[in-house]
């Protein structure tokens, strides 16, 4: 999915383009000739090497093309649209676990109390077929 960001902007009328998204990221550059590469910004954190699978590297490449960047720049921004991902399971799955303690073991959980007879439960089955 390429974005057109230089002619959103032609429309303010004598503004430049923006130079990068509102994540960080640096906007193709609207003046490189069609089909080159803008350099990716510099990041600051550890510098590795990583083996990256096929299926990986084929859409990483993809989405570089997409975004006119380079494939480790997009393989970057893959890894933090997962990375966000991730973060956010872990908040709903904390939360999960906040409620299902509330409801299981809230103020009125009794460890010690006894399920109800049978008879009992026939009896409040029948009632409510009565109402």
């Amino acid at each position: 999915m390429m974005r057109s960001y230089a002619l959103r902007c032609v429309s303010l009328r004598g503004m430049s383009p923006p130079k990068a998204t509102e994540d960080g990221h640096d906007l193709p550059d609207a003046d490189a000739p069609a089909g080159r590469r803008q350099r990716a910004r510099r990041r600051d954190g550890s510098r590795t090497t990583l083996r990256v699978p096929t299926a990986l590297a084929l859409t990483a490449r993809r989405y570089a093309d997409d975004l006119g960047t380079t494939p480790n720049d997009a393989l970057i921004r893959l890894a933090e649209r997962g990375a966000e991902i991730y973060e956010g399971e872990r908040e709903v799955e904390a939360l999960a676990a906040e409620r299902r303690a509330a409801v299981l073991f809230g103020d009125a959980f009794d460890p010690q109390a006894e399920l109800p007879s049978p008879e009992w439960v026939e009896w409040a089955i029948m009632s409510a077929r009565e109402e």
